[in-house]
């Protein structure tokens, strides 16, 4: 889905065997497109779902929830 992975995905056309082809014909001949996806998709991964950014998240909602102060 375009609106989740943005940039950190490949794209085939739905229901269509000659697109799908053509994208993984691509990343076979690339391995360098390989290495940058799963760097870029790596550094969104440590950045969205470190322990630190979870509990940062935690945090807001329970300061917006009013159940502890402000930090």
């Amino acid at each position: 889905n375009r609106e989740i992975l943005g940039d950190l995905g490949v794209y085939a056309k739905l229901g269509d065997k000659d697109s799908l082809v053509e994208v993984i014909l691509d990343l076979v001949s690339n391995p360098e497109k390989i290495k940058e996806l799963g760097k870029k998709s790596r550094e969104v991964a440590v950045k969205t779902y470190s322990w630190e950014s979870v509990a940062r998240k935690f945090i807001e909602v329970y300061e917006k929830a009013g159940a502890i102060p402000s930090i």
